[in-house]
């Protein structure tokens, strides 16, 4: 077991995740599991199907929208995301945030990065953004739950999460803008070994799919369902034509091998570390409760 001190991270030009990989065995542990992990052959998307209260918690999302706050992404073009075609709030943030952002909008771009999109470079996710301390790169500093979070059926859904949660929202999409149509560019999201995802959709409606490169072709996330993927493949969501209704996820993120103690301000490996793929994990139901795959 290997722990390590948030108050040790001095090094203001490379992440927390890098600096944990820095101090630990963490890339030749995930390079071995990674390389046995091929024989599963997992699918690209994997589904679930679970119980949770879509209408409660949709009520709930709404709620929250109008107690914290619905924010927008922020970007270059849209400083400080008024125009809204993806908006929400954040369910982690980082009191730290070197954009001093605020913290129901923490996640959600920051008003120095370009827009949304591209492919990742050896500088960030190919978003303008550097991989450095305490800005939006920094997957492992957006730990801290909102208030938002902990808000009525909210906070009930993410009682199921096992592991800790990092950079995590309400993301909402807007499919009246043309920007959330078929041009829309694809990007890739940190590797499944820094952040793995559960995707639930709350709201939707037909002509919203989600483009994978690994997939055949787009697919539509139903409610009452559940997914999880590599977000380093390639990836985008599009509305197929102009859609009135909007489309609501929660975007549950979390460390797989790493879990953070808030109290003590430290993280520490867990018992999976070097021992399962975070797929697998997804799988046995070690990452959140309530989840039957498809």
């Amino acid at each position: 077991m290997i722990r390590l001190y948030k108050k040790d991270h001095t090094d203001k030009n490379i992440t927390t995740w890098r600096w944990l990989c820095a101090n630990s065995d963490q890339i030749e542990k995930q390079t071995e599991v990674s390389t046995r992990a091929k024989i599963f052959k997992f699918p690209a998307l994997l589904e679930f199907k679970h119980d949770f209260d879509i209408e409660n918690l949709a009520k709930d999302i709404d709620l929250a929208k109008e107690k914290y706050g619905d924010y927008g992404w922020m970007s270059k073009a849209d400083p400080t995301g008024s125009k809204k075609p993806y908006h929400g709030f954040g369910l982690t943030w980082n009191p730290n945030h070197k954009y001093e952002i605020s913290e129901h909008q923490s996640v959600l771009g920051n008003p120095e990065k370009t827009n949304f999109g591209h492919v990742a470079t050896t500088t960030g996710w190919g978003q303008g953004e550097p991989l450095a301390k305490d800005n939006n790169a920094d997957t492992y500093s957006l730990v801290k739950r909102t208030r938002a979070s902990e808000f009525g059926a909210i906070g009930n859904l993410l009682n199921n999460v096992k592991r800790t949660l990092v950079k995590s929202r309400i993301s909402t999409i807007d499919g009246t803008f043309s920007s959330m149509g078929q041009d829309r560019p694809f990007h890739r999201d940190a590797p499944l070994f820094t952040g793995t995802r559960i995707n639930i959709p709350i709201e939707t409606a037909k002509p919203y799919v989600f483009d994978l490169e690994s997939l055949n072709e787009p697919v539509h996330l139903k409610t009452g369902h559940a997914y999880s993927w590599d977000t380093n493949v390639l990836h985008r969501v599009i509305s197929m034509r102009r859609c009135t209704t909007p489309r609501t996820h929660i975007v549950i993120n979390v460390s797989p091998w790493w879990d953070y103690n808030s109290e003590e301000e430290y993280w520490q490996t867990n018992e999976f570390y070097g021992q399962l793929h975070p797929l697998e994990m997804v799988l046995d139901g070690h990452i959140m409760k309530g989840l039957t795959a498809v």
